[in-house]
């Protein structure tokens, strides 16, 4: 039995698309984004009290999109820094 690559997708994911309807934008749940990212999901409920972290809530039910996920990831990211230059005081 073959499958092309969307359906191996979905099916990995447990979500089959229903045939004639319209494939809807995937939302995450508060614990897939947390294991995504690596952090607890405390600390996203925490974030998302203290900060405003968008995201949707469906009665107590907290989902994400994938946008929202990609602009968490993007800001709580640590950029390198650059190597600071010092200067190194003369020893008299």
């Amino acid at each position: 039995m073959s499958t092309d690559k969307s359906t191996a997708d979905a099916a990995v994911a447990g979500v089959l698309p229903t045939p004639g309807v319209p494939d809807l934008e995937v939302d995450y749940t508060l614990t897939e984004v947390a294991k995504a990212l690596r952090m607890s999901t405390r600390w996203l409920r925490d974030r998302i009290k203290n900060d405003k972290l968008d995201h949707q809530r469906y009665g107590h039910k907290i989902t994400f999109t994938a946008e929202q996920v990609e602009a968490i990831r993007a800001r709580y990211t640590a950029q390198p820094v650059a190597e600071s230059v010092t200067t190194r005081r003369r020893s008299s």
